[in-house]
């Protein structure tokens, strides 16, 4: 067993109405263990803003484990996090004037 913080960016961060959180993970915890475990500690709404509510598939958006890219789309949700991880979820910005 072990503990992960995961950071929160964006709309996520109002949501759930806080920045980060420590999740308890087990010994062989995945990106995808991770994500179960918060969209169960911040409901419907905080899993609306992650998947797709036609199909359940992951909505574009960023996940970093310390300094490491994982695509929400393309990354492979079955990479190992370990206790003492730093995990980072970013929804994408868009915007601006020209």
């Amino acid at each position: 067993m072990g503990r992960v913080k995961v950071k929160l960016f964006a709309n996520l961060r109002l949501i759930a109405g806080m920045n980060e959180v420590e999740l308890e993970i087990g010994d062989r915890a995945t990106i995808k263990d991770v994500l179960d475990k918060t969209v169960e500690k911040f409901g419907p709404k905080f899993e609306r803003n992650i998947k797709d509510t036609k199909t359940g598939e992951l909505t574009p958006f960023l996940i970093m484990i310390g300094r490491k890219e994982i695509s929400s789309v393309r990354g492979d949700l079955s990479t190992k996090v370990f206790d003492g991880d730093e995990i980072s979820l970013l929804e994408p910005v868009g915007g601006g004037v020209y």
